[in-house]
């Protein structure tokens, strides 16, 4: 998007606009917050590759935070809701964001996992699974605090809500899942998913692009009842 504005006194408003969007925004997503907690998942087959790439690249756009990517070619697909699970990566990538802010990196590795007994791992069922690790290298937290993490409203930080991660617990688990944290002072912290693969011969692919790498131009329709969003979305659409 492109926007050209000729004299200051026209983009005075627009930033006004814009300010007291994020603060609406801002109420609205914590409100989202707890409607998803409770929120049963619309799960279809997916590829997980770009959903993860997309996820964290949109949290970090912008930061000094690197990320690094360890994904098989091979890597199963997964039954998930795809909106809530790029929640619960969005989640961890943003809490480990913050978590560095003079810069760091996050390290993302995903594999195959298939569990053949039930004390393999405690809480899940015996059967095939797509693991995906997510290492920090921020400061890291005592292993007893690093466990609250998953508690509603538990925050470390001053501004925080203390919902992103207690959602995650609760998205996973409705997908029959399992996340863990572990955490040493200095050390960072590790978030480890477990996802549930869908059975069969199907395996991921990197790409998922439309046939030919074609796009159809596309209009966007907008409906909003507040009437400075829909102001600032003409403008800049």
């Amino acid at each position: 998007m492109y926007l050209k504005i000729h004299g200051v006194h026209l983009v005075l408003p627009l930033l006004d606009d814009a300010l007291k969007a994020s603060v609406q925004a801002e109420k609205l997503t914590k409100q989202l917050f707890t409607f998803a907690k409770g929120s049963e998942p619309i799960k279809e087959t997916a590829s997980l590759v770009r959903l993860i790439r997309d996820s964290a690249g949109f949290v970090l756009h912008g930061s000094s935070v690197s990320c690094s990517y360890e994904i098989p070619e091979d890597l199963w697909l997964a039954k998930v809701d795809k909106g809530q699970i790029s929640q619960v990566i969005q989640n961890i990538i943003l809490n480990a964001r913050q978590a560095m802010h003079e810069g760091g990196k996050i390290r993302i590795r995903c594999s195959n996992i298939d569990y053949t007994s039930p004390e393999a791992l405690p809480g899940l069922c015996p059967g095939k699974f797509v693991k995906i690790d997510i290492r920090d290298t921020g400061a890291g937290i005592s292993q007893d605090i690093a466990d609250k993490n998953f508690d509603p409203f538990f925050t470390t930080r001053e501004n925080g809500s203390g919902l992103g991660l207690g959602i995650c617990h609760s998205i996973i688990s409705k997908h029959d899942g399992r996340i863990n944290v572990e955490s040493t002072p200095g050390e960072g912290m590790v978030f480890t998913l477990y996802l549930p693969a869908c059975t069969g011969t199907d395996r991921q692919t990197r790409g998922e692009e439309p046939e030919n790498g074609l796009y159809r131009p596309a209009r966007i329709l907008m409906m909003d009842d507040e009437e400075l969003f829909k102001k600032s979305g003409a403008v800049t659409a």
